[in-house]
C-alpha cells in the first residue's frame, strides 16, 4: 500500500515520512482550493506549502533537514492546528490520519499522540 509516495510494506525512515507530509500537505491544500475556486496554481501551492512545512519544524524545534518521528509529529500538530482557520476539518483528519499511520511505522521511538 503506498501513501504520499511511501510504501508501507517497506521500511520508512524519518526523511521518507517527512517527504510525505510534504506532499501531504500540498494535496490537502489543492483539495481544499479546488473545493474552494475550483481551481489550482500546482507550483504556487507546492511552494506554499513546502515553506508552511519547513517553518512548522523551526516553530515547533524540529529540523527539517533531520526529522525525528517526535518533531514530525509536533510539526503534523501544528499544520493541523495551522490549517483549522480556513480548511474544512474533514480534510484536515482525513489527511492527519493517513500521515499518523506512515509514522506509526517508523521504528526506534514511540508514537506517544496528545490524549492518548
Amino acid at each position: 500500500m503506498d501513501i504520499y509516495g511511501v510504501d508501507l510494506d517497506k521500511p520508512i525512515t524519518a526523511l521518507s515520512a517527512r517527504d510525505a507530509v510534504v506532499k501531504c500537505f500540498i494535496e490537502a491544500h489543492s483539495e481544499d482550493a479546488k473545493r474552494q475556486f475550483g481551481v489550482v496554481d500546482s507550483s504556487a501551492a507546492e511552494k506554499l506549502c513546502v515553506d508552511k512545512v519547513q517553518e512548522s519544524f523551526k516553530q515547533t524545534g524540529g529540523d527539517f533537514e533531520n526529522p525525528t518521528k517526535g518533531a514530525l509529529l509536533n510539526a503534523i500538530g501544528f499544520l493541523a492546528e495551522f490549517s483549522k482557520s480556513f480548511r474544512d476539518p474533514t480534510i484536515i483528519e482525513k489527511h492527519k490520519a493517513q500521515i499518523l499511520e506512515i509514522l506509526s511505522l517508523i521504528p526506534g521511538e514511540p508514537l506517544i499522540t496528545p490524549g492518548g
